[in-house]
């Protein structure tokens, strides 16, 4: 066999991110999977038994070796969303967190004040 299918490189990072000690790799190595292949997730269960393209793979493989060193999925991905916004991220910003989209849930009576 000359390449590897979807399914397999699938299995295959996944596998990765598991020995790394993240907590949903699975999940993790199929996100990053649809961004390297920019197949929809219909498209990537219809396409798991077929030949991956050699540039999905090295691609693939890139950014499982990036998340496997805990760099943030955001700034693989290049975007994180925040309250229906998607906004561009990298090393340059911090990524929005839960705590954070909970201040922003806050009623704005009960907000800290800020002191000018």
């Amino acid at each position: 066999m000359t390449g590897q299918t979807y399914g397999q490189i699938l299995f295959t990072g996944s596998a990765r991110l598991r020995a790394a000690g993240l907590e949903d790799p699975v999940r993790e190595a199929r996100k990053l999977l649809l961004l390297a292949s920019q197949l929809t997730a219909a498209g990537l269960i219809a396409a798991e038994n077929d030949l991956a393209a050699p540039a999905h793979k090295d691609t693939f493989e890139m950014m499982i070796e990036a998340r496997a060193e805990r760099v943030p999925f955001a700034h693989i991905a290049g975007q994180a969303s925040f309250y229906g916004l998607t906004l561009l991220s990298d090393t340059r910003a911090l990524i929005p967190r839960a705590v954070t989209k909970a201040a922003f849930d806050l009623p704005s009576d009960r907000r800290p004040k800020m002191s000018h």
